[in-house]
């Protein structure tokens, strides 16, 4: 409706000059308008906009900011916002905004480490590679999936916090406790997505050092426990090799 009524406009101011239809059936002719007496981003546009010779000044300056108006009214429509809620204090916000941005100095983020202890029922712990695979990865690819297990470190210690957070919710009778667990519940479930998307970024970086078949471990219905290829991949790669076996035989 906007864009009819901006077209509308520019259709009336246009038709104000009666030399329009004249001129333009007249020929085809173009000029370029080179000066206007907006600011520096309409010049810019009004120096690539061509109008029909004949057409007064402002006729033309008017088509071209009903043009503009549309491009912008665009931009605004299609603009991609972040859903947001209501606003934290201000303080908590800004620390949150430099950790995630700027992060904690090292020495501190050890002894944080250190500090967090998992539930005994919960087995929130580092997923460590295999020493069976371990053994044949290259340097890089060693030094690659630490850096991944480093930051599996703080997500996993955070998810033990969360569920610490999420336990006490669980238990009080508190008005809005239900609601506060709910929350708590659906930060635990990102957490544990987040930490299984690590887990077969780093099966994938590990896919070149493996020849042929064996590749197979790194498939993701292949699940992973305390280790990254689970507990019996010794046993894998056997069922792997006998699979490849029979495979040749047939073949």
């Amino acid at each position: 409706m906007a864009s009819a009524q901006l077209l509308d406009i520019g259709t009336i101011k246009t038709n104000n000059n009666p030399s329009v239809g004249a001129n333009n059936q007249k020929g085809k002719k173009k000029h370029e308008v080179h000066s206007s007496p907006c600011g520096f981003g309409f010049e810019r546009f009004c120096g690539h906009f061509k109008c029909f010779e004949g057409n007064s000044g402002k006729s033309c300056i008017t088509v071209m900011m009903v043009t503009l108006a549309l491009i912008m009214q665009a931009g605004k429509k299609l603009r991609v916002k972040d859903k947001c809620d209501v606003p934290v204090i201000d303080e908590l916000a800004s620390l949150v905004d430099r950790w995630f941005r700027e992060e904690i100095e090292e020495d501190h983020w050890f002894e944080l480490i250190k500090t967090i202890a998992r539930r005994e029922n919960c087995t929130l712990v580092n997923i460590k590679t295999n020493q069976f695979v371990w053994g044949f990865l290259t340097v890089s690819t060693k030094i690659a999936d630490k850096k991944i297990q480093n930051a599996q470190t703080s997500l996993v210690k955070g998810a033990i916090i969360v569920t610490k957070l999420t336990d006490v919710f669980g238990r009080a009778s508190n008005e809005g406790s239900d609601d506060n667990l709910e929350k708590a519940l659906e930060a635990l479930a990102l957490l544990g997505h987040a930490n299984k998307q690590l887990c077969f970024l780093r099966r994938e970086n590990m896919k070149p050092n493996m020849k042929g078949e064996y590749s197979h471990l790194c498939s993701q219905t292949l699940k992973y426990t305390d280790h990254l290829f689970g507990d019996e991949v010794s046993k894998t790669v056997k069922d792997i090799s006998d699979c490849s076996r029979i495979s040749n035989k047939i073949s």
